[in-house]
């Protein structure tokens, strides 16, 4: 009979300590996702501030994107200094060139923001019958930042009868895009750009703004992303 109680009162201690254990839960898994969001708010922060460490954080990170990297070399430098007894399978996976950046076609983004008030193509007027613009023209506030379209080196900096102070921007492959219609240059000519990058403030109310690629002039709207106006939709 005691035998039976000892079991009883053992099994009873075990379900009571069962019923009554406090759970520990773990937030650990928290942290890793906490970091990424500080970090996204710190680099884009500096992005959108127009200041010269924004300016130098978002030539860095054009530089990690675009630049072609031989992590053979990278992998083998790495190797020279690890015990003999690691495995290197991790690093032999790292031994691939990475691929070539896209072409900066692909990605262009819009130089200012505002409503575009004249397209490229045949634009009419109330003047005349209208008039071939080989570019485009963006409305904006006198003094608004103008920003590159995509990464490159200044071309040329210069005074057109037509559009005012322009500035011209060297892509590569060919390509080339002019900004029109400018107040205070604030890049050089040789300087080397970076999407995004503030190169002028607007002289007036509007900015022009082309595209040429190989020499002929090119409808910017079918190269900006997330730029879905047309001429239909003005």
């Amino acid at each position: 009979m005691a035998n039976i109680w000892n079991r009883w009162s053992d099994a009873r201690t075990t379900r009571d300590n069962w019923r009554y254990t406090e759970h520990e839960y773990n937030y650990s898994w928290l942290k890793r996702p906490a970091i990424a969001i500080l970090l996204f708010t710190a680099v884009y922060g500096a992005h959108i501030s127009e200041t010269y460490v924004g300016q130098i954080m978002d030539k860095g990170i054009r530089y990690i994107l675009t630049t072609e990297t031989d992590f053979t070399y990278v992998a083998t430098q790495i190797s020279q200094h690890l015990p003999n007894d690691l495995d290197l399978a991790v690093f032999k996976n790292m031994a691939k060139e990475m691929p070539k950046p896209p072409d900066p076609l692909a990605y262009m983004t819009k130089p200012a923001e505002g409503k575009i008030v004249s397209f490229f193509g045949w634009n009419k007027n109330q003047v005349s019958q209208g008039e071939l613009q080989q570019g485009i023209e963006i409305e904006v506030v006198p003094g608004s930042t103008i920003k590159a379209a995509a990464a490159g080196s200044v071309k040329l900096i210069a005074d057109s009868q037509v559009y005012g102070k322009t500035v011209i921007i060297e892509h590569g492959n060919g390509l080339d895009t002019m900004y029109g219609y400018l107040g205070e240059v604030i890049v050089g000519q040789g300087e080397k750009v970076s999407q995004g990058q503030v190169i002028a403030r607007s002289g007036n109310k509007k900015v022009y703004f082309e595209l040429r690629e190989q020499g002929k002039a090119v409808d910017p709207l079918t190269r900006i992303k997330n730029e879905a106006q047309t001429k239909e939709g003005k």
